[in-house]
């Protein structure tokens, strides 16, 4: 069925019925709050990120938690999932891009930005490449396999004083980038 999913400063997440009913709640989700969260494709389990640099995956029937990934050491800013939901990408303001191996609940490849946290990613459509945006002022393509960036390029050319890169999107059929 279709529901809504938040999570929230108090550390909850919250789940809704599409008509606003609340359906259930996982209490203390992570302390000082519920940074990032994005829901599997198979729509089995959320996978969520704290403050403290914590990943955590939970079954959504269950609401249990099934896996605790500890590597970040800052606020853990953006989430993605392959489209098996066999690995995880997490962003982080430590400057680290992380990719994890789910079934064997351990981190297999970092990507780390030269200066400034990282704000969001998202995986290409081809899944062969990581689109960052952060504290960098930058756009920055990343190969999945390889851990120097594959292209980089300031959001704003013309403005050394832009504000940095917040998010970042793909349209559905992969030929467009969105950041903001």
């Amino acid at each position: 069925s279709d529901i809504v999913l938040s999570g929230w400063s108090d550390g909850k997440i919250n789940a809704y019925s599409d008509t606003g009913d609340s359906l259930w709640m996982i209490d203390n989700a992570h302390p000082g709050g519920v940074l990032a969260m994005t829901l599997s494709h198979n729509r089995r389990f959320i996978l969520t990120g704290g403050p403290a640099g914590e990943v955590r995956l939970w079954e959504l029937r269950t609401r249990d938690l099934i896996s605790h990934l500890k590597e970040h050491v800052a606020n853990v800013t953006s989430l993605v999932l392959s489209d098996d939901d066999t690995y995880a990408i997490t962003a982080s303001r430590d400057r680290c891009i992380l990719r994890w191996d789910l079934r064997q609940e351990k981190r297999v490849f970092c990507h780390m930005q030269r200066m400034g946290g990282v704000n969001s990613i998202v995986l290409s459509k081809d899944q062969s490449n990581i689109i960052s945006v952060g504290q960098e002022k930058k756009i920055t393509y990343w190969g999945l396999e390889s851990t120097d960036h594959v292209h980089t390029q300031f959001l704003d050319e013309a403005n050394e004083d832009a504000d940095e890169g917040r998010v970042v999107c793909i349209s559905n059929d992969g030929r467009f980038v969105c950041t903001g």
